[in-house]
């Protein structure tokens, strides 16, 4: 039996409509009989035949809609898709500021070494010699921590002589 023009699975699912739950159902109450295409080097397909998929395609008799019947098109105002409600602009505009407002963080007042050194510029190295002779505030939590409000006050003057 030639089995190259059967339908797989998948076909069968997208031809009908339905998903491959129902299917598997149907295969099991014998409402199909499917049958095994052998494919090299993978294990053999489930396929169906064409013929029973015919069957089971839902009829939709043709309807002839006499002519003094036949509902015409009701074309909209003209005016009324003239203007949107709300302009694009105005819309791109409110997406933005709502994405904004959802993505950013509050900002931590205390942030660890590694960020502080971010937000400086300075090396970990050099806060942390800070932090040990007390001329930048910190606290130990896990890692050593120092407030954001002391890195914006940090006044380094000369250079780091000043501040050894």
């Amino acid at each position: 039996m030639d089995l190259s023009h059967w339908l797989n699975d998948d076909q069968v699912m997208a031809q009908i409509g339905i998903s491959a739950r129902t299917l598997h159902r149907q295969v099991q109450a014998g409402q199909w009989h499917p049958q095994h295409r052998p494919r090299p080097g993978n294990r053999p397909e489930r396929v169906f035949d064409p013929e029973e998929l015919r069957d089971k395609l839902p009829q939709q008799p043709a309807r002839v809609v006499p002519q003094s019947k036949a509902v015409q098109p009701i074309s909209p105002p003209v005016a009324a898709l003239a203007e949107p409600p709300i302009s694009w602009p105005a819309i791109i505009s409110l997406v933005e500021h709502f994405v904004e407002l959802h993505q950013t963080k509050p900002q931590a007042l205390w942030v660890k070494l590694q960020e502080a050194s971010q937000i400086t510029g300075l090396s970990v190295t050099f806060l942390r010699r800070l932090t040990k002779r007390g001329k930048l505030e910190s606290v130990k939590d896990r890692s050593i921590k120092v407030p954001r409000a002391a890195l914006d006050q940090l006044d380094l003057g000369r250079g780091k002589k000043r501040l050894r």
